[in-house]
């Protein structure tokens, strides 16, 4: 078993080495589908930290951009 980290606020390469560090597995997704391909923050999680979980566990986080960021890939 392992307590599942609080990785709100922090930048995603940070998140995913705390997640390593306690044992649990990531699942990144992004808030807006249309994100810029930058390094996003974590806005909340799944399961929320704190939680007693099996080792191995995927935490879902969900990424945040700062704004404003251009629209990718949108015609003008």
């Amino acid at each position: 078993m392992t307590i599942t980290p609080d990785l709100t606020g922090m930048a995603i390469n940070d998140a995913r080495l705390e997640a390593s560090r306690a044992h649990v597995d990531l699942d990144a997704r992004h808030i807006d589908p249309e994100s810029p391909p930058t390094q996003g923050i974590v806005a909340r999680q799944h399961p929320q930290p704190g939680v007693q979980v099996v080792r191995n566990t995927t935490v879902t986080v969900w990424l945040r951009f700062a704004l404003p960021y251009p629209t990718w890939g949108k015609p003008r």
